[in-house]
């Protein structure tokens, strides 16, 4: 049986938890989007990275082919 006196504390108890959560919530999505930022530019700058990797590729194998002599 519940008494007058738990449901009189119950209530602020899970207002607080529920304030505490909704907190730590906000706290993460912060950081989550701060995160996001940084690797959009750390994947822009791979991007780049392969970008000229590929295009260093491609030149090696324009001078291959005209070099190459057949028969």
């Amino acid at each position: 049986m519940f008494s007058i006196y738990s449901q009189s504390i119950q209530p602020s108890k899970c207002e607080h938890r529920s304030e505490e959560t909704a907190e730590d919530l906000r706290a993460h999505m912060h950081a989550i989007q701060e995160n996001e930022h940084g690797q959009l530019r750390e994947l822009g700058t791979f991007l780049d990275t392969e970008i000229n990797f590929v295009q260093s590729y491609l030149d090696v194998l324009k001078d291959v082919k005209a070099d190459w002599q057949e028969p």
